[in-house]
């Protein structure tokens, strides 16, 4: 190894060092924040406040190491991907310390202690969250991509959990006597928790990165297409995005009533028009997940006359389509709208 090569692992190697002390002191940070919280700890919430400035701090020599190993070595290739993906791993760390800080100045805000539906829920998701975050900063230190792919696998448990736990909060045996800014510090505290996951998922796409090269896939965006169910509107709209846009989402067509056959001049209107009818519709209350959709789309009615409550995460319209006078006008009002929204999704190019 020649005395520049050994110079570069040098500088890198002390970069690495500083990753991993950071990396504990922010999971303690969210440690102690949490503990804050439920032992009703005000002292060791605002320990965890002030002990954010050394951090911060850290932060920030982490980051001026990364500006002058790129001056002084002028790295390319898999050097300088790594050092890209050190300043986003530092940028996600110091967030997520943040969060810890969120959660401390919470604490010290409640007039009351937690419920115990409350307590539970912020058990879990800070379980969950630690679990995640050590892993993640695990995997990144290490460059282990098994531990990164398996992590994400693991974080997509959150986003249910904290649904559950916002449920919970809005059922009113749960808020009785709770004032209004009580109920947003916790609400406060379950999204600050559930972002700790989220970051910890990037973290873990970094890793894949830097060891890999290979950046972050999208997936296909997940839309749901409802209706009354006696025109077929959701099966003609699944049909066309099917056709028009098939690597860039999944998609799911459901109605209130379904039919178990169209007639057969709406088969052959869809025949003539190059599309082929996916099947028969899935009935409204037979979907069990709703938020596993990142879109909902009516095309007949108010999307929420269908369903009591939409995920915090999806996004919904609807497009007036019922009312139009033929199926030809309607086949190009869906095939206009889906176009719309599927290239402002992910694009012309693909997922």
């Amino acid at each position: 190894m020649s005395h520049y090569e050994e110079r570069l692992e040098k500088d890198l190697a002390q970069i690495q060092i500083q990753l991993t002390d950071i990396g504990t002191k922010v999971e303690k940070a969210l440690q102690n924040s949490v503990d804050a919280l439920l032992k009703q700890d005000q002292a060791l919430a605002n320990q965890t406040i002030i002990e954010d400035n050394p951090i911060n701090r850290q932060f920030e020599k982490i980051n001026q190491k990364c500006y002058s190993f790129v001056a002084r070595h002028l790295p390319s290739a898999g050097h300088l991907r790594r050092i890209s993906s050190i300043l986003r791993f530092n940028l996600e760390l110091e967030r997520i310390g943040d969060y810890a800080v969120t959660i401390s100045r919470e604490t010290n805000q409640f007039s009351r202690p937690l419920s115990k539906i409350m307590v539970r829920n912020v058990e879990l998701m800070q379980e969950e969250a630690l679990d995640i975050l050590h892993q993640s900063v695990t995997a990144f230190i290490e460059d282990n991509t098994e531990l990164a792919r398996g992590t994400i696998e693991v974080s997509k448990r959150t986003g249910r959990i904290f649904s559950n736990a916002f449920t919970d909060l809005s059922e009113e045996e749960n808020r009785e006597d709770w004032s209004l800014d009580d109920l947003y510090g916790v609400l406060a505290i379950y999204a600050s928790l559930a972002r700790v996951s989220d970051l910890s998922k990037n973290i873990c796409e970094e890793t894949i990165f830097v060891v890999t090269g290979k950046t972050k896939i999208r997936k296909p965006v997940e839309v749901l297409f409802v209706d009354e169910g006696e025109g077929g509107l959701s099966s003609m709209a699944q049909a066309i995005a099917k056709k028009t846009f098939p690597r860039h989402g999944r998609y799911t067509s459901a109605s209130r009533n379904p039919v178990a056959n169209f007639d057969s001049e709406f088969s052959s209107f869809l025949d003539r028009s190059g599309v082929q009818l996916p099947g028969v519709p899935k009935p409204i209350d037979s979907l069990l997940h709703l938020d596993d959709f990142q879109v909902i789309v009516s095309l007949e009615g108010k999307v929420k006359s269908y369903f009591e409550r939409i995920a915090f995460h999806t996004a919904f319209f609807e497009w007036d389509v019922a009312s139009l006078e033929n199926r030809e006008q309607q086949y190009k009002e869906i095939s206009h709208q889906i176009h719309e929204l599927m290239e402002i999704m992910r694009g012309k190019d693909g997922p």
